[in-house]
């Protein structure tokens, strides 16, 4: 089936984009961009409904419209300026919205992105879930909640969940259902990356 393939780029005065098509076998003409407000960060994008989106190294994300081909910066919610950058992550919410997820002391609150074509972008709050409804209260302790130790290690985009890391565990988060399970315990500090197995019957 036909696909499509964006490459992005951020400099320290443009960042700018471009689009593969395995139609026509080449690289789109146009180009679209914007004067840098950042760098692109090291991180996964996500696409949520017709858009991609990725995060920047500062409080911002871009948005790509496929169809379009038009990309341009936002602003994340001003509250989210000192919030270490791993403990903030792009989801998708409900009917396509586009949402952010942030850990930070008080537990994980969930904004929603809300586009005014008149008034633009606007950010609300639309949940804040504690620790103790996140992580058995057994586990929570002050001495690492504040700490990057404890952080969204990754999104399953497929699942409308996060995977939060602790000293002792790892937990799933449902954005939808509000509720965590233990997925496992203590695992070694690194990088997780979600993925699907299978194999092909010999």
């Amino acid at each position: 089936s036909p696909w499509k393939l964006v490459w992005i780029v951020s400099t320290d005065h443009f960042t700018y984009a471009t689009l593969w098509s395995s139609v026509s076998g080449s690289w789109e003409d146009e180009v679209v961009g914007f004067p840098s407000v950042g760098k692109v960060d090291f991180r996964p994008c996500i696409l949520i409904g017709g858009y991609m989106y990725w995060h920047m190294t500062n409080n911002h994300i871009i948005e790509y419209d496929v169809a379009k081909f038009h990309m341009r910066p936002i602003k994340c919610p001003q509250e989210t300026d000192s919030i270490f950058r791993r403990n903030l992550h792009l989801v998708r919410l409900g009917g396509d919205a586009p949402g952010l997820a942030v850990l930070n002391k008080d537990g994980l609150k969930i904004w929603s992105l809300i586009s005014h074509v008149d008034h633009g972008d606007t950010w609300s709050l639309a949940s804040i879930i504690p620790w103790v409804d996140i992580i058995p209260k057994g586990i929570v302790s002050a001495g690492f909640i504040y700490s990057p130790q404890c952080k969204i290690t990754t999104v399953l985009e497929d699942r409308n969940s996060c995977l939060i890391a602790t000293l002792e565990a790892v937990f799933e988060f449902d954005f939808i259902k509000k509720s965590s399970i233990e997925i496992f315990g203590k695992v070694p500090g690194g990088t997780m990356f979600p993925y699907t197995s299978f194999f092909i019957p010999g």
